[in-house]
């Protein structure tokens, strides 16, 4: 399958997502907040690692990764 030439390609998707992070992070809880200083360090670990990983890894439950993906960050 070919990208569509107006995708964003990874770079722009990674970028957008670190401004997403930052224009939201005043707003999360403490958990969340964790979690996205998290991403933001170990972008690479989030993208592969199963939530199970990523919870253990942060230092947060499980239930709080799934709540930080649905917060639609």
């Amino acid at each position: 399958m070919t990208p569509r030439a107006d995708a964003p390609g990874p770079q722009d998707s990674y970028e957008t997502l670190r401004a997403e992070i930052a224009r939201r992070h005043a707003g999360l809880s403490g958990r969340l907040r964790q979690i996205a200083e998290f991403a933001l360090d170990h972008p690479t670990d989030v993208a592969l690692g199963t939530v199970a990983k990523v919870a253990r890894r942060a230092g947060v439950p499980p239930s709080a990764v799934i709540r930080f993906a649905r917060a639609g960050i």
